[in-house]
């Protein structure tokens, strides 16, 4: 029983699941409107953070519930458009390579 301290609870691992998937339903919506993966993760990190700690400090939950509230609802309040402007340009990949083999005596640009 020298190990048993260390151990989570179940409501502590119920709490980090159910907030890690609630979580994840506007980080999806950020990542459909384009924002690049260090972006969400950051995003996804203060989210569970603050929710976790609002769990933990009911003091101060007063003043992070409506932190939450706002970082929650805006994902899906802000327009799509608005949130792919934010997010900046997509880079642009070059067309693909033809790399198809020609038949000898053809050059490249030459057709048959």
């Amino acid at each position: 029983m020298g190990l048993a301290w260390a151990l989570p609870s179940l409501a502590t691992i119920t709490a980090f699941a159910v907030v890690g998937l609630v979580a994840l339903l506007p980080t999806r919506r950020l990542f459909l409107a384009g924002l690049g993966p260090r972006t969400l993760l950051a995003y996804l990190v203060l989210l569970i953070g603050l929710s976790l700690l609002g769990l933990e400090a009911r003091a101060g939950a007063r003043f992070l519930l409506p932190l939450l509230v706002g970082l929650y609802l805006a994902p899906f309040v802000i327009p799509a458009g608005l949130l792919a402007r934010l997010a900046g340009p997509r880079p642009r990949r070059p067309p693909p390579k033809d790399v198809t083999p020609r038949p000898p005596g053809l050059g490249p640009g030459r057709e048959g």
